[in-house]
C-alpha cells in the first residue's frame, strides 16, 4: 500500500512542478524583447493545456501536456492545417522530462522553430506565396486565360490590357523571365 501512496504522490509533485513553474513573481519591462506568452489551463487531474502564438505565422497553437506518471509525461503538439511544423511530440516530451519547467520548454520550441525556419527560407516563401495565391483565388496555370487577365496584373506590377507574363507567380517570385526552353537552351543541352 505505501508503494501506491509514494507513486500518487510522485506523481502529484510532477504535476505540480510544471504548474508551478510558471507561477512565479517577476517584474517584466514593457519594452523587452523576446518576451514569449502562452496561458496554461486545466483539463484534467493530470492533464493540461499549454496555448501561445505560433513561433512563425501568427496563429494559436496549443501543446496538451499528460502527466501519465512521475517520470513520464505525453505531449502532443496541435496547430491549424496551414500552420509550418515547429517541432516534434517527442522533440516535446524530452524536454519537458529533462527539465520538467513550462517556460524552459516554450523556450526550447522557439529556438526549435526559428531553427528550422532558418534552415528552410525558400520553404516558407514559397508557403508564403502559395498561401497569397489561395487567399486571392487565382485560378491554376493550367486554367485557359491564366495570366492574361485585363486591367491590374497583381502579378506583374502593371496596368496592361493584356499581360506578356510568360509564367506562374513561381516565375515571379524567383525572377525567371526567360521560359523552359529558353533556360534549358542557355545550359548548353
Amino acid at each position: 500500500r505505501v508503494p501506491l501512496i509514494l507513486n500518487m504522490i510522485r506523481h502529484q509533485v510532477a504535476y505540480n512542478t510544471l504548474i508551478g513553474s510558471c507561477v512565479k513573481r517577476t517584474v517584466l519591462k514593457a519594452d523587452s524583447p523576446g518576451i514569449l506568452q502562452f496561458e496554461v489551463c486545466p483539463l484534467s487531474d493530470s492533464c493540461f493545456s499549454v496555448s501561445f502564438q505560433h513561433p512563425v505565422n501568427d496563429s494559436l497553437v496549443c501543446v496538451v501536456m499528460d502527466v501519465q506518471d512521475s517520470t513520464h509525461v505525453n505531449c502532443k503538439l496541435y496547430k491549424g492545417l496551414s500552420d509550418a511544423l515547429i517541432c516534434t511530440d517527442d522533440f516535446i516530451a524530452k524536454v519537458v522530462q529533462r527539465c520538467m519547467s513550462i517556460p524552459v520548454t516554450m523556450r526550447a520550441i522557439r529556438r526549435k522553430a526559428e531553427t528550422i525556419q532558418a534552415d528552410t527560407p525558400a520553404l516558407s516563401l514559397i508557403a508564403e506565396t502559395v498561401e497569397d495565391m489561395v487567399k486571392k483565388n487565382l485560378p491554376p496555370a493550367s486554367s485557359p486565360g491564366y495570366g492574361m487577365t485585363t486591367g491590374n496584373n497583381p502579378m506583374s506590377g502593371t496596368t496592361t490590357p493584356t499581360s506578356t507574363f510568360p509564367g506562374g507567380p513561381i516565375s515571379t517570385l524567383f525572377s525567371m523571365s526567360m521560359g523552359i526552353k529558353d533556360r534549358h537552351d542557355s545550359v548548353g543541352h
